[in-house]
């Protein structure tokens, strides 16, 4: 899988950028909030799977948030 590699950062008019300025795969958003969820998905992601592997969350499984959070897990990486 291709990934854009964060740090993303939304700027005032919705648009996000990688670390060097360059909009991240044409992304655009049309509210600045969304643009600041869009902009935090890779560390928002990161952060995922480290505290799941971290806590070693697949003896869990079966509730109900964790079970979302792979979800979420496997929805954002294509798996």
């Amino acid at each position: 899988m291709i990934r854009t590699p964060g740090q993303w950062f939304a700027d005032e008019d919705g648009y996000i950028h990688n670390g060097d300025g360059t909009v991240v795969a044409g992304a655009y958003s049309p509210t600045l909030d969304d643009a600041r969820l869009i902009a935090a998905a890779p560390e928002l992601l990161a952060a995922l799977v480290e505290l799941l592997d971290k806590e070693d969350m697949r003896e869990a499984e079966g509730v109900e948030h964790i079970d979302a959070a792979y979800a979420a897990i496997r929805k954002a990486t294509g798996e």
